[in-house]
């Protein structure tokens, strides 16, 4: 761009302030939880998915021990076994991607204070970052899009009133099933309803932060993200090593001047290509909020 674009002595700062701020848009969430990510040049990504030993055979809730067949004795012969390994496709050829164009006059790039066309850019960005988390928490896999964490099939699902006790309980459906509790998301009014949680008895809010920690999102000693795109009567606890993302194509920010030359304008392009999967899908729980 030239240096002539980012000069600024017309716009007004309420005007530069409108713009920067009218957004308002989040950071990606998903990309916070700590999930692999897998990245493609184009192609799809095939990815085994984890073995669920809950499941194994003699695994029960009668307290059987199961069976793992793996023990062998001095000099005995080494059974051959043919594990059936599922896997994950990430990046099917017919995932569509995040596309957007965004227009702005050749005076507002030159006239502005600051640099106005990477300041846009940055907003859509973020726009685009939002419409991730959107698809990678709810999509339903229409349209050729990815299945969000609501809609994966095999997550386990529990429908409980919001409280201390289905808290526990949610974490505890995530360590019957062997995996790691990483990450809670949820909305931040069940975050903050959470936290004013009060004894009965005493009146005392029975969720204390620890001090050493200060305001740091926690439940049950694991970290909270939230996010407004989480439906306000769904909860999520995950293992984040049990979700893979595959990347094809990172947030790509193209500046263009030449291809609304006959308008005078300057052409942002955003792109970004990715998927989201269960590795292991009982290693997510959808907990449903009822009254």
């Amino acid at each position: 761009m030239p240096s002539s674009m980012s000069n600024f002595s017309e716009l007004l700062a309420e005007q530069v302030a409108a713009i920067l701020i009218a957004p308002l848009e989040a950071t990606s969430v998903v990309m916070r939880t700590g999930m692999r990510v897998f990245t493609a040049g184009g192609q799809p990504i095939r990815v085994p998915k984890l073995i669920d030993f809950s499941v194994l055979s003699g695994a029960s809730t009668t307290g059987a021990s199961p069976t793992y067949g793996a023990w062998r004795g001095e000099n005995e012969l080494i059974g051959e076994d043919e594990p059936d390994f599922d896997e994950l496709v990430l990046l099917p050829s017919s995932l569509r991607s995040i596309k957007i164009i965004h227009r702005i006059s050749a005076e507002l790039a030159r006239h502005s204070v600051i640099d106005i066309t990477n300041a846009i850019r940055d907003a859509l960005v973020r726009r685009v970052a939002l419409e991730w988390d959107h698809v990678a928490i709810r999509g339903d896999g229409s349209q050729n899009t990815p299945v969000g964490l609501l809609h994966m099939v095999g997550r386990q699902t529990a429908s409980k009133a919001w409280s201390v006790d289905s808290i526990h309980d949610t974490v505890g459906l995530l360590l019957a099933a062997n995996a790691s509790p990483g990450r809670w998301i949820m909305h931040p009014s069940n975050f903050v309803n959470a936290r004013k949680f009060k004894s009965e008895t005493t009146g005392q809010y029975l969720l204390q932060p620890d001090p050493q920690e200060g305001n740091a999102y926690r439940l049950a000693g694991y970290p909270v993200l939230v996010t407004t795109l989480m439906p306000t009567n769904r909860v999520l606890l995950l293992d984040p090593s049990a979700v893979a993302i595959g990347r094809d194509l990172d947030t790509s920010v193209v500046i263009d001047s030449s291809r609304y030359l006959d308008y005078d304008q300057v052409a942002l392009r955003v792109v970004l290509r990715m998927d989201i999967g269960a590795l292991l899908p009982s290693a997510i729980v959808d907990l449903t909020l009822t009254s």
